[in-house]
């Protein structure tokens, strides 16, 4: 993604198929279902290289995905189990509540900041922020790999 020297990132170009998106879809699923990794770190990579997509689109099309995979996910985990180390007062199932909700305030006040801050930065710098991150967690996931066998 870094390294590519296809057409310029500014230039406008059309949105793929929608066949093309549900393929995507199918692929980041069954990946980030295997690896336990955020499912973003699939799909911008697919979007940019792959479908041509804009990375500052790419980053808004992932991030847009996140309600509709978080709901599903909150009720399953909700109603599937019950974490036993803290009072069942301020838990349902998996999700304890006072750790959701300050994590849920954290995003809300800041992801303005973070979607204002996208629009002026150049489309390198996005690219090269993502595969700062994307490294780090794959180097994580690989350490824990290694040490825990």
């Amino acid at each position: 993604m870094l390294m590519s020297k296809s057409q310029p990132d500014d230039e406008i170009k059309p949105i793929p198929k929608p066949k093309t998106f549900f393929l995507s879809g199918l692929v980041t699923g069954v990946f980030t279902a295997l690896s336990g990794l955020g499912g973003g770190i699939v799909m911008i990579p697919i979007f940019h290289d792959i479908m041509k997509v804009d990375i500052k689109k790419a980053t808004s099309i992932s991030a847009g995905t996140v309600p509709f995979l978080a709901l599903p996910l909150v009720l399953y985990y909700m109603y599937n189990g019950r974490a036993i180390d803290i009072p069942n007062v301020y838990n349902l199932g998996y999700v304890i509540w006072p750790v959701s909700l300050l994590l849920l305030f954290g995003v809300l006040f800041t992801v303005s900041l973070g979607v204002n801050t996208s629009k002026k930065l150049p489309a390198i710098w996005i690219k090269r922020i993502f595969a700062t991150f994307s490294i780090i967690v794959i180097v994580k996931m690989i350490l824990e790999t290694i040490y825990k066998l």
